[in-house]
């Protein structure tokens, strides 16, 4: 799991709760918002078709 690897972090519902950007994995953290902004797409975005 991506949260296990990001670092020092806590976690409430859906929020991520940091206090330092220092403390945490930068690739991870990329890949976190990668995933969840497709992911929000796939459900809200309508594709228009010609």
């Amino acid at each position: 799991m991506l949260l296990a690897r990001l670092g020092k972090h806590a976690k409430s519902g859906s929020c991520l709760h940091v206090k330092k950007l220092a403390d945490l994995d930068k690739t991870v953290l990329s890949e976190i918002v990668v995933k969840s902004v497709a992911a929000t797409r796939k459900k809200y975005v309508k594709t228009v078709k010609e």
